[in-house]
């Protein structure tokens, strides 16, 4: 029996292999966390200062895996939005108690942290949770039915040849060449964060597949794409608006789902998929995707406040960057504040707590499908 430890602690390296099997025996809850860990253990997908902390080891309740903090300077490759968290709790309890206990430990509140692919019902807690810190926002699927779909590559079957591409389309990759569009596709994320992760993606052999017209004029440009991520699921996925109801996204996901099924790769997911879209849902559930309809995956933001009182340094994480992250004591914006609410107003917002998005944000969604 392993008691749990009061304070969760960072895993070496060589402690990892243990617990991924831990963590494959905790299928779906562990899915995103899983395949960090998992890839963690390779030199090119390994992605750079993760760190993996756990309140007991081999067996936890709780396993949070956290990107480096990100302020402008590349020090590591930052996530999207910067300091990511993900999330592994067995249970709701635990990770209340864990938040109570050690909330001020599981991030470097100076700067945005963001809880990603979290459970629905953990991301209710963390809304409702400790704001002294920051105001938060969340994400647009939380909610509304935002799906995980689950391919098992074990029973994967090649059906490509049940839909052909058309001649005059081409089958491919994405690289380096392409950066700028799939940069300027992504809606979410701080430009130089967007640069910095999609070259990661694209240099350290992430699988990509895409789709091109020949007959374009810009045939060197993707028409359809989506590539995988380091928590195992198929994300950055993209469909330019002229070339939806053509079946180009089915036909794309099962060239990137082979694709992994080649090099050895045993499962992999997909996450938030709107229920909404009925043709996307039947696509995926023809190329063998399970719907876990009571998994569903969410993101949760904490946007720093700042003022004049300071929170002492002992509370931040030994290995966050350590920089002033005062406490609000009143409701005059600060400068990081106020570039947060002139990046809501230039995509056409004014919400200032809670969710917002704009209609840039949701054009830019609804090319991403159908």
């Amino acid at each position: 029996m392993h008691k749990a430890e009061n304070v969760p602690r960072t895993l070496a390296k060589h402690e990892l292999p243990q617990l991924v099997l831990w963590l494959k025996s905790k299928f779906p809850k562990s899915l995103p966390v899983y395949h960090l860990i998992k890839n963690a253990l390779r030199e090119d997908w390994a992605w750079p200062g993760m760190d993996v902390m756990v309140d007991t080891f081999p067996r936890p309740a709780i396993c949070i895996c956290r990107t480096s903090p990100f302020k402008g300077k590349l020090v590591n490759v930052p996530m999207l939005n910067g300091h990511y968290i993900f999330v592994y709790a067995n249970n709701q309890p635990s990770f209340l108690n864990l938040l109570r206990k050690n909330f001020d430990k599981l991030a470097n509140w100076s700067e945005t942290a963001t809880f990603i692919d979290v459970d629905e019902d953990l991301g209710q807690i963390l809304l409702d949770h400790n704001q002294q810190f920051a105001r938060v926002t969340f994400g647009d699927n939380f909610g509304t039915g935002g799906n995980c779909f689950y391919f098992d590559l074990a029973l994967w079957t090649d059906r490509r040849d049940t839909f052909p591409i058309p001649n005059h389309f081409r089958v491919g990759h994405l690289s380096v060449e392409h950066l700028d569009q799939i940069v300027a596709n992504c809606a979410a994320g701080d430009a130089k964060a967007k640069k910095a992760f999609f070259t990661q993606l694209l240099t350290k052999g992430f699988p990509t597949a895409a789709i091109f017209d020949t007959n374009h004029a810009q045939s060197s440009a993707p028409v359809v794409y989506c590539m995988y991520m380091p928590q195992g699921s198929i994300s950055a996925v993209y469909l330019h608006p002229d070339y939806r109801e053509q079946g180009l996204f089915k036909m794309v996901t099962a060239e990137l789902i082979n694709t992994l099924y080649n090099i050895g790769e045993v499962s992999v997911w997909m996450e938030s998929v709107n229920v909404n879209f009925p043709t996307q849902l039947e696509d995926l559930h023809s190329l063998g995707g399970r719907d876990y309809e009571r998994h569903r995956k969410c993101w949760i933001q904490y946007v720093p406040k700042i003022s004049k009182k300071v929170i002492p340094e002992k509370t931040l994480p030994q290995k966050a960057q350590i920089g002033e992250s005062p406490v609000p004591e009143d409701d005059t914006l600060s400068d990081m504040e106020s570039d947060e609410e002139d990046f809501y107003a230039e995509r056409g917002s004014s919400k200032k707590y809670g969710h917002s998005i704009s209609e840039r944000q949701r054009q830019a969604a609804k090319s991403h499908w159908y």
